[in-house]
């Protein structure tokens, strides 16, 4: 996948490639489970909370669009990355149980307490933005921020969402490699996320973090991120749209990794500043 990837999508390649450079957790050894959290104590009412994406980029691994811009801006915050360790969308502890969503919930209230903050905003981009409105929700935030979150995955998986995923002609001539970023996903999405999940969690172990955010009663200010070209996206959002506490911006791309062009432009950080503060 990574040598189709250096071809097809290189922006995903370089990120699947950076996973093992210069990463900010440890893996442990044997005696102990890999690392899954750098908490950054400031003494801040406030605490931003960045979930790491799986499987195709960064995981295991801060966001690095993140953890950059949080280094140069968030003196005034305290920190906490969450590492997704065996790309399995915080499904798994680190040290592989099936209980990874109760492990990581209960990890995140007492990280939080210890803190004493009072305002907390959530952050991820796919499935670390999945993350963000999961938790956000579960762990009553103030804030959540999420860049093209992709569950739940029907939109990706039923046999009609892979059929228009491998013949989108209109996509493949308008946009070469969001069109090959989809064949990618759809190709792999089953055997990398469903069913290794499925099987160490069983079939109804899997979140669906937007049914949740809408049914919750308490639930954080969301705002939610989408490439505008990407079908599944936009199926996947559907349920947020009116929603009253909810901000749906789209991006002008069919790419998964919608906040791309966003960091390129060099408008992500002011974007990001803009609802933090807002």
């Amino acid at each position: 996948m990574r040598d189709a990837a250096r071809v097809l999508v290189p922006h995903m390649a370089r990120s699947i490639e950076g996973e093992h450079h210069g990463g900010a957790f440890k893996d442990g050894n044997a005696e102990a489970a890999p690392e899954h959290k750098i908490v950054v104590a400031r003494g801040s009412s406030t605490t931003i909370v960045s979930f790491s994406s799986a499987a195709l980029l960064h995981a295991g691994q801060p966001t690095p669009e993140f953890q950059a811009f949080f280094d140069r801006y968030g003196a005034d915050y305290n920190l906490v990355f969450f590492r997704d360790v065996h790309r399995s969308c915080y499904h798994l502890t680190p040290d592989g149980e099936p209980t990874g969503l109760a492990f990581y919930e209960a990890d995140l209230r007492e990280t939080l307490k210890t803190l004493g903050s009072t305002r907390h905003i959530a952050i991820g981009d796919s499935g670390g933005a999945t993350a963000a409105i999961y938790f956000g929700t579960r762990c009553h935030f103030d804030k959540a921020i999420a860049f093209s979150p992709p569950f739940p995955m029907r939109y990706w998986l039923n046999p009609v969402a892979q059929i228009q995923a491998y013949f989108d002609m209109p996509l493949l001539i308008r946009e070469p490699s969001a069109y090959w970023e989809h064949v990618l996903l759809a190709s792999s999405i089953f055997f990398v996320f469903y069913l290794p999940i499925t099987l160490r969690c069983g079939r109804g172990g899997i979140w669906d973090p937007i049914a949740d955010y809408v049914a919750a009663r308490q639930r954080p200010e969301l705002t939610v991120f989408y490439g505008e070209g990407s079908r599944p996206e936009r199926k996947v959002i559907a349920p947020l749209r009116d929603q009253p506490d909810v901000t749906i911006r789209p991006q002008p791309t069919a790419k998964h990794f919608c906040m791309v062009k966003l960091a390129r432009s060099g408008q992500l950080g002011p974007t990001i500043m803009s609802i933090i503060d807002g």
